[in-house]
C-alpha cells in the first residue's frame, strides 16, 4: 500500500497533539508537517506535498475552508477532513469537496474511520489515474508494435510542417504497404503475421533517423515522416534504405521468408498542405505501385486521382446515400439493472447500398468524419430519431429517453444549437428524454468554446453523455466543468469482466466515481448474465448490449418493446 502524507492544521496545539497520537500508528501514515493557522498551512502544501489535510475551520488569520480554497489551487487532488467545534459548518466544509467532517471532541474511532475513508479515496484516485493513462497511451499508440498510430502521427506531423514553413524545408510522407502479406496470414496463421509486422518495425525504425516519424497505420501498413528534405534524391535514398531493409529474409516458424513492399510518396507542400491530404495522396501513389507489379515506389502526381479507387468510390457513393435514401436508423434498448425495465434505446445509423449490400458502420461511418459527410449524415440520424421516438411516445412509450451520437466535427459547427433547436421543434420531440452522446476528445478543444455550446444546448433542455468512457484522455477535470449527466462504459472493459481483473477494477472504479459525482452509469456491450450480473452487484445504473437485444430496425424495436413484459419476466427466472 502506498504511503499516504498527511498535514494537520489547528491553531490548538492540544488537538494536534491528539491527532498525532491518534493516526500516528496507522499503517502506511506520514505526518509530515504541522501548521497554527491558515497561512502556515498554504506553505507546508507546497513544501511538503501532502496527499491529506486534517484541518480546524476556526482558525485564525485564515480560516480553515477558505485555506483549503486556497490550497486547492496549488494541489486539486487534495484531500480534505475537517475538524469542527460546531456541526453548522458542516454545510460549508463539503462545499469545497472535503471528505469527511469532524466535530470536537475528537474521538480515535471517528478519526480513524474519516482517515481509512480519505486512505481509500486517494487509493481508487490513483489507480483509476493509472488505468486511464494506459487508456490513453492505447488510444495514440498502436498495440501490437508500440508505434505512433494515425492520430498521434497526423499531430506529430502538422508541428513538423509548421516548422518546415519557417526554416524553408520540404518534408516527404510515405505510405509504406506490404505486398501479399493476406498469403502469410493465410498459410502461417495470424500469429507469424503479427510477428512479421513486429519484425518489419523494428527494421523500419532502425534505418531512420531520429527526426524522423513512422507510424502503422493498420494491418500491414505503415506511414513515414521524411524530415528536413532539401531535393527529391534525398528520399530515394531513404526509400532504398527502407527496401534494403524490409528485403532480407525473415524466419518465422522454421521458415525463411522474403518480403516486399511498396511505397507511395507525396511532398510537402508541393503536394498538399494538410497532413490527411498528402496521406491520401501517398497512399494513392502506393496503389500504382501495387498496379505496377509491387515491391516499388511511385511519387505522387496528381493524375493518379484520374483513376478511382474502391475508397474514393466507396465516398462516391456516401455522399449520393442521402440523397437516395439509403440509410436507416436502427435502436438499440437500454434496461435498468435494478428493474430490468427499458428505460431508453440509442440510435444507430446503418447504411443498406443496392450494390454493397449492408456496409458496417466501422467502414463508412470514418469515411464521413474523413470527409466531413458526418455533419448531414449525424444530422439526419438525430432529425429521423426524433420523429421515430415522437411517435414511440405517442403510442403510449411516452418515458423512454432516445440517445444519439454527436461527432466531434457536427460538434464544432457553429450553428449546432440552431440546428439541435429546429429539430426538436419540427419532432415535437421533448428535449429532456435527447441524450446527445459526445466522446472524451472534446476536452482536447477550448474549454470556455466548449462549455459555452453544451451549456446553450443544456439549456434547450438536452442531457449529454460521455460515449466510451475510460479509452480517451486522463484528466478527469473535465467532468466537473462540462455539464454531463451520463457515462457510458465502454464495452471493450465489459468483454473480459470474470477474465481481466484490470478491467474489472477499472469499471468498479468508474461506477464508485460516477455515484460519488451524481452521474448515470450505462455499460455497454453486455452480451451473458454473468457480466449483468457483476454490473448490477456494483450498482451500475443501466446496461445496453445483446443479452437484451441486438439493434433493431424500428418495426421490429417495436415489437420488441410490445413483448419486452413476458421476456423480462422470463429473464428474472432464468428461463430467457
Amino acid at each position: 500500500m502506498d504511503l499516504i502524507k498527511v498535514v494537520i492544521a489547528d491553531d490548538h496545539e492540544p488537538s494536534r497533539r491528539i491527532i498525532r497520537r491518534f493516526i500516528g500508528s496507522l499503517e502506511n501514515i506520514s505526518i509530515v508537517g504541522e501548521a497554527g493557522n491558515g497561512e502556515e498551512l498554504l506553505g507546508q502544501i507546497e513544501s511538503a506535498e501532502p496527499h491529506l489535510v486534517l484541518v480546524d475551520i476556526g482558525m485564525p488569520k485564515l480560516d480553515g475552508i477558505n485555506a483549503i480554497k486556497e490550497c486547492m489551487k496549488i494541489n486539486p487532488h487534495l484531500k480534505v477532513i475537517f475538524i469542527t467545534g460546531h456541526n453548522e459548518y458542516a454545510v460549508d466544509a463539503f462545499d469545497v469537496s472535503a471528505v469527511d467532517y469532524i466535530v470536537k471532541p475528537i474521538e480515535r474511532a471517528r478519526l480513524t474511520s474519516a482517515v481509512e475513508k480519505a486512505r481509500a479515496i486517494i487509493k481508487m484516485n490513483n489507480e483509476l489515474s493509472e488505468a486511464l493513462y494506459q487508456k490513453e497511451y492505447m488510444a495514440y499508440h498502436d498495440v501490437l508494435t508500440g508505434l505512433p498510430n494515425r492520430k498521434l502521427f497526423e499531430e506529430r506531423a502538422t508541428k513538423v510542417f509548421s516548422v518546415a514553413n519557417n526554416q524553408g524545408n520540404m518534408v516527404a510522407i510515405l505510405f509504406l504497404d506490404l505486398d501479399r502479406i493476406k498469403n502469410i496470414n493465410d498459410s502461417m496463421g495470424h500469429t507469424c503475421g503479427d510477428l512479421l509486422i513486429q519484425e518489419v518495425s523494428d527494421r523500419l525504425q532502425a534505418v531512420l533517423r531520429d527526426s524522423d516519424i513512422i507510424s502503422r497505420q493498420g494491418g500491414d501498413e505503415f506511414t513515414v515522416l521524411l524530415n528536413r528534405i532539401s531535393q527529391h534524391e534525398d528520399v530515394v535514398k531513404a526509400v532504398g534504405r527502407i527496401f534494403t531493409a524490409i528485403r532480407k529474409p525473415y524466419q518465422l516458424n522454421g521458415q525463411e521468408i522474403i518480403v516486399t513492399g511498396s511505397i507511395g510518396i507525396s511532398l510537402y507542400p508541393a503536394d498538399g498542405e494538410t497532413v490527411e491530404n498528402l496521406i491520401k495522396h501517398a497512399e494513392t501513389a502506393m496503389y500504382r505501385a501495387k498496379e505496377s507489379g509491387g515491391d516499388n515506389f511511385q511519387f505522387y502526381t496528381p493524375e493518379m486521382n484520374r483513376n478511382l479507387s474502391k475508397k474514393l468510390i466507396m465516398e462516391y457513393a456516401l455522399r449520393k446515400a442521402i440523397d437516395r435514401e439509403e440509410f436507416i436508423v436502427h435502436y438499440q434498448p437500454q434496461v435498468e439493472t435494478l428493474t430490468r425495465n427499458i428505460v431508453g434505446m440509442e440510435a444507430l445509423i446503418r447504411w443498406v447500398h443496392p450494390e454493397f449490400g449492408l456496409v458496417p458502420p466501422l467502414e463508412f461511418i470514418p469515411l464521413a468524419e474523413e470527409t466531413g459527410l458526418i455533419v448531414p449524415i449525424g444530422e439526419w440520424v438525430l432529425r429521423t430519431a426524433c420523429r421515430q421516438a415522437k411517435k414511440w411516445q405517442d403510442d403510449g412509450y411516452s418515458d423512454l429517453k432516445l440517445s444519439v451520437n454527436l461527432s466531434l466535427m457536427q460538434f464544432r459547427q457553429d450553428n449546432l444549437v440552431d440546428v439541435i433547436r429546429d429539430i426538436l421543434e419540427e419532432t415535437s420531440f421533448d428535449p429532456r428524454l435527447l441524450e446527445l452522446e459526445i466522446t472524451e476528445s472534446i476536452a482536447l478543444y477550448n474549454e470556455k468554446q466548449v462549455v459555452d455550446k453544451l451549456m446553450d444546448i443544456r439549456r434547450l433542455g438536452v442531457q449529454f453523455a460521455i460515449d466510451d468512457f475510460g479509452t480517451g484522455y486522463s484528466s478527469l477535470s473535465y467532468l466537473k466543468k462540462f455539464p454531463i449527466n451520463t457515462l457510458k462504459i465502454d464495452k471493450v472493459f465489459i468483454r473480459d469482466i470474470m477474465k481481466d481483473t484490470d478491467d474489472e477494477a477499472l469499471i468498479a472504479a468508474i461506477i464508485s466515481m460516477a455515484g460519488k459525482m451524481k452521474f448515470n452509469v450505462i455499460a455497454e456491450g453486455v452480451e451473458t448474465e454473468v457480466q449483468f450480473s457483476f454490473l448490477s452487484d456494483l450498482e451500475c445504473d443501466e446496461v445496453q448490449g445483446y443479452l437484451f437485444s441486438k439493434p433493431l430496425p424500428p418495426e421490429q424495436f417495436l415489437e420488441y418493446l410490445k413483448s419486452y413484459t413476458t421476456d423480462a419476466k422470463a429473464l428474472r427466472t432464468g428461463s430467457f
